[in-house]
């Protein structure tokens, strides 16, 4: 064996594979320096907790160096030892399922070592990550689009295969004449009931998955005067709660520049059974602004995020920091499809946040949501931060997974014990999905970004991931078929709305709000 291995033309050359935990080191010397602190790698994948179903974790080595070697080892089990004349460090496919395959619970514990001009070595410290018990959903589907001021631009939704590097465009805004696409949905994790929104161009309006029957869907009725937005499957399968929110944008002259509010939201039902929307004063009331709406698992509560109606001018006049939202939910009578009084689950005044976003692990023990310093759009802001509620005790508290940038959008895996959010903590610009695991008692556990095969891939793409979902199996309907179902408006179904909201519908009702300033 060559004592000091390393390939020029390809990124790494596997050394040793699976081999036995009292092997000799190739090309190490017996002598070689030591360095006590652990070194600098990118991404930063030290100290998590990995699914046990995971792509390889390939990184940077951001140290000096004329050839490296890295060793990676389960305690008893398994081992890897790669070595590259370059930084980057890819990890083979079937070797690194070798090594997590079996050993849940277990640490993979990794060396890296690195030779110096005069041939030297050196080992850094060694660090650790903790494979998971439980795996994570296996695909994640997100929004690319470009970041920053773009009215909108190129973008598409995406599948990424997490336990490899495979991503598939579930479609792209060019092939519908580039109209935004926006508020993907899915029920319960699964890809067979979802929902895809869009706008403008022969693709406007809302795909609805039921199975294997699609329906596109003008959402705009006299009760919403527009299409609905973010929305949430009731677990029957047959109710979709969705917001209708009227956004502004508006730009500082100094400082962060952008804010985004809405001007304007209500929550309405919408039944895809009937082709019907209805609300109720409960969701939907003239004296406030609702949104982001979320089912609990069980489907017995509505939750969603209110804040005291406020006038056009409250933004232009300079009060929008003093625009918070809090938590609150409606308890829902499925028979009756009636809604009880909303009860403020947690207030903006208690935690001085404007708090978005819920989301509750499937087993409805844990809410996860944004708090924010004010407004409704956490994307655009720093000081948005993920919070956990514990909702069997009310107690919640902001997990060590924040940094100083944007963490917005997330979602839950299927077994409750992963959560996906998108964060700007790399570079403040473009959002990547982060991954973190929630163990039984509600930790959360150091966040990692989601593995790509090129280590250096996110120093150089340059769209943001928005709305990652998690689902367990693969969406397995072709962008052809979307496609055409959006195009086709002979298949547009206008909805109705539903006879028992007519009422709402005046000049101090639902669709035209009596709206009143904050005090």
């Amino acid at each position: 064996m060559n004592k000091h291995p390393g390939c020029a033309c390809c990124f790494a050359a596997v050394f040793l594979a699976m081999i036995g935990g009292n092997c000799s080191r190739p090309s190490i010397p017996d002598i070689f320096e030591t360095v006590a602190r652990k070194p600098a790698i990118d991404p930063d994948y030290a100290g998590c907790v990995i699914p046990p179903n995971i792509a390889p974790l390939n990184f940077m080595i951001k140290e000096e160096g004329r050839r490296f070697r890295v060793d990676l080892r389960v305690q008893g089990g398994p081992r890897l030892i790669l070595a590259s004349s370059k930084k980057e460090i890819r990890i083979p496919l079937w070797q690194w399922r070798a090594l997590l395959n079996g050993n849940q619970g277990k640490a993979v514990l990794i060396d890296v070592y690195a030779q110096g001009p005069e041939q030297q070595w050196k080992q850094f410290a060694s660090f650790a990550d903790t494979i998971g018990r439980e795996p994570i959903d296996e695909y994640c589907v997100y929004r690319l689009m470009p970041p920053l001021y773009q009215y909108w631009g190129p973008m598409g939704i995406y599948q990424r295969d997490l336990s490899d590097f495979a991503e598939k465009a579930l479609w792209v805004n060019r092939m519908t004449e580039n109209n935004c696409m926006n508020c993907h949905t899915f029920r319960r994790n699964g890809p067979d009931h979802a929902v895809f929104h869009m706008r403008t161009g022969r693709g406007n309006g809302t795909l609805i998955r039921r199975g294997d029957t699609f329906a596109k869907v003008n959402t705009a009725t006299p009760l919403t005067r527009k299409a609905a937005g973010f929305a949430s499957w009731h677990p029957d399968g047959t109710i979709i709660a969705f917001s209708v929110n009227y956004v502004d944008q508006f730009f500082h002259a100094i400082g962060n520049s952008r804010e985004g509010f809405d001007s304007r939201s209500d929550i309405i039902l919408y039944n895809t059974a009937t082709n019907t929307e209805s609300t109720s004063p409960k969701i939907a009331s003239p004296y406030f602004f609702e949104t982001y709406p979320e089912w609990s698992p069980d489907g017995k509560y509505l939750y969603f995020c209110r804040t005291p109606a406020f006038l056009r001018d409250t933004m232009e006049m300079g009060s929008w920091d003093r625009i918070k939202y809090d938590l609150m939910r409606a308890r829902y009578y499925e028979d009756a499809d009636t809604f009880g009084d909303p009860e403020c689950v947690l207030s903006a005044h208690t935690t001085g946040k404007s708090i978005l976003m819920p989301r509750i692990s499937p087993d409805g023990r844990f809410l996860l949501f944004c708090a924010m310093p004010y407004g409704s759009f956490p994307v655009f802001r720093p000081g948005g931060d993920l919070c956990l509620m514990d909702l069997s005790t009310g107690a919640w508290y902001m997990p060590d997974i924040n940094s100083p940038e944007p963490e917005s959008h997330h979602s839950w895996s299927s077994n409750g014990r992963w959560i996906v959010f998108s964060s700007k903590r790399r570079d403040g610009i473009c959002a990547q999905p982060f991954f973190s695991y929630i163990d039984t008692n509600g930790q959360a556990h150091k966040p990692f970004v989601m593995p790509q095969k090129n280590p250096d891939f996110y120093a150089g793409f340059l769209m943001t991931y928005n709305l990652p979902e998690l689902i367990r199996s693969r969406f397995d309907i072709s962008p052809q078929k979307l496609v055409s179902v959006a195009k086709d408006n002979n298949r547009l179904r206008n909805a109705r709305v539903d006879a028992r909201s007519l009422p709402a519908i005046s000049d101090t009702g639902i669709s035209r709000p009596v709206r009143q300033t904050r005090e």
